[in-house]
């Protein structure tokens, strides 16, 4: 795990991060709080994601569906802190086309009788479909069979090791919210 000085941009991602559980259960009644997740982690100040989307696969009903996008363009469509008003995200998303179509995606399950290296390559798959280049995937068991799939691309700041395994955590805590 990285070292964290005070007053860095590692600490404040790392607070961020931290107090995520304490804003889930302060706002659990608020519709799409993997979505509020998604967007906080990815924009500049954190993460700084180009794009990144959470979907959720269930074998059981074969359905892949897609519960939250993120394209760094959508960001002026919502307000500057999230979780200030989180009741009005949803419909201040109303206007952001790719978080929209991430929304409507529903597709046969990924993981429903394949094999991991095609499960991998489905995935990857799915990311191309959403004009992501060079994606990172996060996949996640969850709560009744079901599987959540963090797909992210980078933007101006590359991911490190410290980063890809607070991003699995992320996945993690999206999962709890919507499985």
């Amino acid at each position: 795990m990285r070292n964290v000085e005070p007053g860095s941009g590692d600490q404040e991602l790392l607070m961020m991060l931290l107090d995520l559980p304490n804003k889930i259960l302060s706002h659990h009644e608020v519709d799409g709080l993997a979505q509020l997740i998604l967007h906080d982690v990815s924009h500049d100040r954190h993460f700084g994601f180009k794009r990144a989307s959470y979907l959720i696969d269930n074998p059981e009903f074969d359905c892949l569906r897609g519960v939250a996008g993120f394209i760094n363009d959508e960001c002026k469509h919502h307000h500057e802190d999230l979780w200030l008003e989180p009741h009005n995200f949803v419909h201040d998303m109303r206007e952001a086309a790719f978080h929209n179509q991430l929304l409507q995606m529903a597709r046969k399950s990924i993981k429903k009788g394949s094999s991991v290296g095609n499960h991998t390559e489905a995935i990857r798959n799915v990311a191309f479909d959403l004009g992501m280049i060079n994606p990172w995937v996060y996949a996640q068991d969850l709560r009744h069979g079901n599987h959540g799939i963090l797909i992210v691309e980078e933007g101006v700041k590359r991911l490190d090791n410290d980063d890809h395994e607070l991003l699995a955590h992320i996945s993690a805590i999206m999962g709890l919210c919507h499985a």
